[in-house]
C-alpha cells in the first residue's frame, strides 16, 4: 500500500468516526423527532478549542479539548447521554473491563494530579459529577487541593487550567470512584513549579497523572524517572506525530518520554451500550475541527532520552513514544462538569487520568510499570489490549510526512511489533487491568 492511500484510507477513517456512523447513533423512529441524536449530530459537527496555549520555553500546556456546547443531561433535548462524546463513567467502566473492580475496589489507593493555578470550584464541580452519575459521594477525606509545597491552593486561576483539572478529577472519579485524590496546583505552568508539584506528589500518592507537556529538553527526567513505589503517568500531546518535526523524525514530548513515566496515547472510541464496536487512532488532522490547528494523539521518536532496556521495536534508537492509550477523541469524548454546566471533553488529558485511575485499581505501585506494559503488549497471548490497528496521526500541520521508513510505525498503526504496536496508540487500549 502507498503512502498516499493509506493517508486516503486514514481520511475517510477519520471522517467516518467523526460522523459517528458505525451504529453509534440509534436509528430514527417512525414519527420520531429523535431530538437527543439530533443534539449529537450537533455536537459531533461543533468545532473543538485546545484548552491551553501552546507554551513557551521553559513551560508545560495541558492537553484538553472542549466542546463549547453546554449538556443539560436532564433536558432530553440537549442530552447525548451515553453517545459519542458524552461518555458517562459507566461506558468507560464497561468499554474497559473494569465495571466490578470499579465497585469494590481502590479503597486504599491515592492518585494524585499535577496541574497549574488555583481552580476554587475543584470540589464542588466534582461533587456535581458524582451526584449525576451516581458515584460514591467523596467527602473533604477522600479529596483535597493544596499547593505545590503542600500549602495553601495557588490564588491565581486561568480558565484553561481550570477545565483542564476539572477532567482530571472527573475521569479519574469515573474509573476509580473509591480512590483518594490529591490535586497537586503549581504556581505556573513553569518547569520549575511542577517539577516542586511533582516531588510533593509523590509523598502523597501512589500513582500520579500529568495531563501536560512540551518539546523534549532532558536526556533524563530526574525526579520523573526515580519514585520508587509510585507510578507516574503522563499524556502524549494532541498534535499529533508532527508536532515536534525533527527533519525526517517525529520527537517525542516530555516528560512522556522520560524512561520512567508510562506514556499514554489516544485513540478514538466508538461504544454500543458500552461495548466497544470501533477503536482506530485518534486523528483530526485532516478534519481540522479544532479551532487552534490539527489534534490528533501525539507519539515519537525520542532524539535524548536513551532507549529503555525494556523498549524492543526497530527502527527508533532513542524511547518510543507512546506505551498504551485510551479514549481521548473529543468526536468520542467524555461527559465533564464545570462551572455548574456539562460539556463534552477530549484530548490525552482525558486518557492519561484514566490510565492513572485504572492502576490504582490494579493496586500497582511499582516503578517499573512501563516495562510491564511492555513485556504484556509483546505476549501475544496475554488478551491484556485492545489492539489499535488501524489509523495515522502522521500528517504535519504544514501537509508534511514526518516518520521515515524506518520509524514508521511510529506514526502509522499496524506498522509495528506483531503488527500491533504502534507509537500513536502503543500496544493498545487495556482490556481488564492484567497490563497493569
Amino acid at each position: 500500500m502507498t503512502r498516499s492511500f493509506a493517508r486516503a484510507i486514514a481520511a475517510l477513517v477519520c471522517i467516518t468516526a467523526s460522523a459517528c456512523s458505525n451504529g453509534a447513533l440509534p436509528p430514527e423512529s417512525p414519527g420520531s423527532t429523535t431530538p437527543a441524536v439530533s443534539f449529537a449530530q450537533q455536537l459531533l459537527a461543533a468545532p473543538k478549542r485546545r484548552l491551553c496555549p501552546d507554551a513557551l520555553p521553559g513551560e508545560f500546556q495541558c492537553h484538553g479539548i472542549v466542546n463549547e456546547l453546554t449538556i443539560d443531561i436532564a433536558d432530553r433535548h440537549k442530552s447525548c447521554l451515553h453517545l459519542p462524546g458524552c461518555y458517562a463513567p459507566s461506558d468507560l467502566q464497561t468499554a474497559y473491563g473494569i465495571v466490578r473492580p470499579a465497585i469494590y475496589r481502590g479503597k486504599s489507593m491515592t492518585v494524585a494530579l499535577v496541574d497549574a493555578y488555583g481552580y476554587a470550584s475543584a470540589a464542588r464541580d466534582n461533587a456535581r459529577f458524582r451526584r449525576v452519575f451516581r458515584l460514591p459521594a467523596c467527602q473533604r477525606s477522600c479529596f483535597e487541593v493544596i499547593g505545590q509545597t503542600g500549602g495553601p491552593p495557588p490564588a491565581a486561576q486561568d480558565p484553561g487550567w481550570d477545565f483542564e483539572q476539572a477532567i482530571d478529577v472527573d475521569m479519574v472519579s469515573a474509573i476509580c470512584p473509591n480512590c483518594r485524590i490529591v490535586l497537586v496546583e503549581a504556581t505556573t505552568p513553569q518547569t520549575s513549579d511542577f517539577v516542586t508539584a511533582e516531588l510533593t506528589a509523590f509523598k502523597l500518592a501512589h500513582v500520579v497523572s500529568n495531563s501536560w507537556g512540551g518539546p523534549e529538553a532532558y536526556s533524563s527526567g530526574g525526579p520523573f524517572d526515580h519514585h520508587p513505589g509510585i507510578v507516574v503517568t503522563a499524556s502524549s500531546g494532541d498534535s499529533g506525530a508532527g508536532s515536534n518535526f525533527a527533519g525526517s523524525q517525529a520527537s517525542a514530548q516530555q516528560p512522556c518520554s522520560f524512561v520512567g513515566v508510562v506514556c499514554v496515547g489516544g485513540s478514538s472510541l466508538v461504544l454500543r451500550n458500552g461495548r466497544r464496536i470501533h477503536e482506530v487512532v485518534w486523528d483530526d488532522l485532516i478534519v481540522r475541527q479544532c479551532t487552534s490547528g490539527p489534534c490528533a494523539t501525539g507519539s515519537g521518536c525520542s532524539s535524548l532520552v536513551a532507549k529503555p532496556s525494556w523498549q524492543h521495536d526497530k527502527g527508533c534508537t532513542g524511547r518510543s513514544e507512546t506505551d498504551l492509550s485510551a479514549d481521548a477523541d473529543p468526536n468520542t469524548g467524555v461527559l465533564v462538569a464545570y462551572a455548574g454546566q456539562f460539556y463534552s471533553a477530549g484530548g490525552t488529558s482525558v486518557s492519561s487520568p484514566m490510565i492513572a485511575a485504572m492502576y490504582a485499581l490494579a493496586g500497582n505501585t511499582s516503578a517499573a510499570a512501563p516495562a510491564r506494559i511492555w513485556a504484556a503488549g509483546a505476549n501475544k497471548r496475554s488478551g491484556a489490549f485492545n489492539p489499535v490497528t488501524s489509523g495515522s496521526n502522521e500528517l504535519g500541520a504544514v501537509g508534511t510526512f514526518v516518520c521515515g521508513p524506518a520509524i514508521l510505525y511510529i506514526c502509522e498503526a499496524g506498522t509495528g511489533m506483531n503488527g500491533t504496536y504502534s507509537g500513536p496508540t502503543g500496544w493498545g487500549t487495556p482490556t481488564g487491568l492484567s497490563a497493569l
